[in-house]
C-alpha cells in the first residue's frame, strides 16, 4: 500500500510543477517515490505504480479538456490512458535492465529512455502532442533552461530525470530497509557516490551555461511591434449578427496601438468574423485600418477555398495568417496558410477509416493543412509566423529559424479552453522555442496570454487588466524585437540529443538482454 500511496505522491507533485501551480522545484525530486516504487518492487506492483503515478498526473495536468465542447470524460480517459501508457513502457524497460544488471544501470539509463519516450510521444503521428514534456515545468527558471539551446527542451527533461536517478540512489538503501522489501539496495557506496557526484557536477555546469548565456547582449536593430488581444467570445465569433461589433473592436484597439507609431500590428488568429477573400467590403475595412495605422497589418483569418464555393456545405478552410503593407496594397498580401493542423479540432484524423462516432466524437472543422512553411518578408527582415498549436512543436519551428525567420509571431485563440490552465501550459512551450532557437517570440492571442518573450525565455510584456489578470481580458502592448541571425546548435542540428538517447538506451537493453542469455547458458 505505501508504494501506491508514494506513486500517487510522485503524480501530485508532477502535476504540481506545471501551471498552474508552477512549483517547478517539484519536479527535480517529484520521480524519486515512483522510482523507488519501481526499482524495489516486482513486475505487477511496479507496472502497477507506473500506471498510478502517470495517470494522476496527466488526470490532473489535461483537466482542461472539460472546458472544451463537446469533450467529455470518455475523451479524458482515453487521452489519460494514452499518455500513461509510455510511462508503463518506461517501467518495464527500467524493471528490464535492473533484473539482469542491477538498480544503478537502471537508474542510469532513466533520463535517456525518459527523453526517447517523450520524443515519440511528440512525434506520434495524428497522436502526436509535446504536452507536458518535463522540461517544460522549468520555463520560469531562466538559468536552467538555457541547455535548450544545445539540446532542446528534451534536454531539460533528461537533467530533470538524472537528479531524480541521484536522489533515488541515495535513498534507496534506508527505503529498502524501512518498507522491508525482499529487494534491497545493490548499489555500492563508492559507485553510488561517484554517480551522484558526477550529475551535480553536470547540473552545475549547465546551470554556469545559462548563466554566461543570458548575461550576453543582444546585437542588432530593434523593431517595434503591437499586439491586440481583442478577448472575442467565442460564442459571438461566427455570428454574423456579431460582425459590426467585431470589426469595431478591432478597429478601436488597433487605432490604440497605431498611436506608439509601430512597425507591426498583430491580430490573432482568426481575427475576423469572416474570410478577407470572399467578403470584399470586410477586406476593404481591415485594408483602410493597416493604411490608417501606418504600419503593417497581421492579421488571422480563415482562407475559403474558392473551388468550394459553388456548394457552401461542402466549403474547406484554411487558417490563414495575412500580412498587410502600410500602403494596402493588395497584390503585396503576403499570405501564410496553417500546416499542422489540430486533429480532433479542425479536422477529424483518417475519417473514413476510423469509427471515431463510437466514442462519441464530435464534429470538427473542415480544414486543409497548407501547403508550404512561408517566410514573411518586410523591409529585408525575415520572420515566420505560427498559428495557435504550431508552436508547440520544436522541430516545426526550429526549420523556420534554420530557413532564416528572424523571428517568430505566434498568432492563436484559446478561447477555447476557458478559464483553465491551458493558456499558461501553451505558454511555458513557447517560452522553450524561444530559448531553444535564441529567437524573439511574439504572442497575440484572442483572450490571452498574450506577450513578448525574449531569445533567453524572459517574458517581458504582456497584456493585462489592472488587477493582473491576463486571460479574458482585453488590450494592447507594444514592445521591441530585435531580429536575430546567429543559429543555435540546436537549430543547426535539430534533435540529435534524441538520437543520443535513444542509442544509449538501445546499448543498455542489448547489455541487460545479453546477460540475461549468459545467465541462461550457464544454467
Amino acid at each position: 500500500m505505501m508504494l501506491y500511496f508514494a506513486s500517487v505522491l510522485s503524480g501530485t507533485a508532477l502535476w504540481a510543477s506545471f501551471p498552474p501551480a508552477e512549483l517547478s522545484f517539484f519536479a527535480w525530486i517529484a520521480l524519486v517515490p515512483l522510482f523507488i516504487s519501481i526499482l524495489i518492487s516486482d513486475m505487477f506492483k511496479a507496472l502497477a505504480c507506473a500506471l498510478l503515478c502517470a495517470g494522476v498526473f496527466f488526470a490532473l495536468h489535461f483537466l482542461w479538456v472539460f472546458e472544451v465542447s463537446n469533450y467529455n470524460i470518455l475523451h479524458h480517459i482515453l487521452l489519460d490512458i494514452y499518455f500513461s501508457a509510455y510511462v508503463v513502457v518506461f517501467a518495464g524497460l527500467l524493471l528490464y535492465v535492473r533484473a539482469s544488471q542491477g538498480q544503478l544501470p537502471a537508474l542510469l539509463m532513466a533520463p535517456f529512455l525518459w527523453v526517447v519516450l517523450e520524443y515519440l510521444r511528440s512525434n506520434a503521428g495524428f497522436l502526436a502532442l509535446p504536452w507536458g514534456l518535463l522540461g517544460h515545468s522549468q520555463y520560469t527558471n531562466i538559468n536552467t533552461i538555457q541547455i535548450a539551446s544545445i539540446t532542446g527542451a528534451y534536454g531539460i527533461s533528461f537533467m530533470v530525470v538524472l537528479v531524480n536517478s541521484a536522489i533515488t540512489a541515495i535513498l534507496i538503501p534506508p527505503a529498502s530497509r524501512f518498507l522491508r522489501i525482499e529487494f534491497p539496495s545493490t548499489l555500492s557506496p563508492k559507485k553510488r557516490n561517484l554517480f551522484v557526484g558526477i550529475v551535480f557536477g553536470l547540473v552545475a555546469l549547465s546551470i554556469a551555461y545559462g548563466w554566461n548565456l543570458i548575461n550576453q547582449k543582444l546585437a542588432g536593430s530593434e523593431y517595434k511591434i503591437s499586439v491586440i488581444q481583442p478577448n472575442i467570445d467565442q460564442r459571438i465569433k461566427w455570428d454574423k449578427k456579431s460582425a459590426p461589433i467585431i470589426v469595431k473592436k478591432l478597429y478601436n484597439l488597433t487605432s490604440i496601438a497605431a498611436q506608439n507609431e509601430p512597425w507591426m500590428i498583430v491580430w490573432p488568429e482568426t481575427a475576423t468574423p469572416r474570410s478577407i477573400n470572399i467578403d470584399h467590403e470586410l477586406r476593404r475595412q481591415i485594408t483602410e485600418m493597416a493604411v490608417a495605422s501606418k504600419a503593417n497589418l497581421m492579421i488571422g483569418s480563415s482562407q475559403v477555398q474558392k473551388f468550394k464555393l459553388d456548394n457552401p456545405k461542402n466549403a474547406k478552410y484554411l487558417n490563414s495568417a495575412y500580412l498587410i503593407p502600410p500602403n494596402g496594397d493588395s497584390p503585396n498580401f503576403q499570405r501564410y496558410d496553417k500546416m499542422k493542423l489540430m486533429p480532433f479540432g479542425e479536422y477529424l484524423p483518417k475519417g473514413n477509416k476510423i469509427p471515431w462516432h463510437y466514442i462519441k466524437v464530435p464534429n470538427v472543422g473542415s480544414f486543409i493543412p497548407g501547403k508550404e512553411r512561408k517566410i514573411f518578408l518586410i523591409d529585408g527582415i525575415e520572420f515566420g509566423t505560427t498559428i495557435c498549436w504550431e508552436n508547440i512543436f520544436p522541430d516545426f519551428v526550429r526549420r523556420y529559424v534554420k530557413n532564416g525567420a528572424q523571428f517568430i509571431i505566434n498568432i492563436t485563440n484559446e478561447g477555447w479552453f476557458g478559464a483553465s490552465s491551458a493558456p499558461y501550459q501553451f505558454l511555458s512551450m513557447s517560452v522553450m522555442r524561444a530559448v531553444e532557437n535564441q529567437v524573439y517570440i511574439v504572442r497575440c492571442a484572442n483572450t490571452g496570454i498574450s506577450c513578448f518573450i525574449d531569445p533567453h525565455g524572459r517574458i517581458t510584456k504582456r497584456v493585462a487588466d489592472p488587477d493582473g489578470n491576463e486571460t479574458f481580458v482585453s488590450g494592447v502592448i507594444t514592445g521591441t524585437v530585435v531580429p536575430q541571425k546567429d543559429k543555435t546548435f540546436y537549430t543547426e542540428f535539430g534533435d540529435w540529443f534524441v538520437w543520443l538517447c535513444l542509442t544509449v538506451s538501445i546499448i543498455f537493453i542489448v547489455m541487460a538482454t545479453t546477460n540475461r542469455l549468459k545467465g541462461r547458458i550457464n544454467t
